[in-house]
């Protein structure tokens, strides 16, 4: 069940519902900094020709909480076969080491 809450960071109510199924509150996805974005956005994050929209997840130092990597968990729509779509290869890409 999709929860009845204002979209945090450009989440829609999908987003909060695939959340749910993997266990994650939405308390948990605002503290950790989770948001939305388009395939332009995802393009300039991850430095791919290709940008494809989803939901970004920054991991952060532990030492100094600064982000040190995005990853984007890709839209199921917005994934062609050459991106896993036939379940070859992840859903998940990410920028590398800043």
């Amino acid at each position: 069940m999709t929860p009845a809450v204002a979209p945090i960071n450009g989440l829609t109510p999908d987003d909060y519902g695939n959340l749910a199924k993997r266990w994650l509150r939405v308390e948990d996805a605002a503290a950790a900094g989770l948001y939305r974005v388009d395939g332009v956005k995802a393009q300039e994050i991850t430095g791919r020709r290709a940008g494809r929209p989803g939901v970004v997840i920054p991991y952060c130092d532990p030492g100094n909480g600064a982000v040190v990597l995005h990853r984007i968990r890709i839209d199921d729509e917005a994934r062609p076969a050459e991106l896993g779509a036939d379940e070859t290869r992840p859903k998940v890409r990410g920028s590398g080491w800043k």
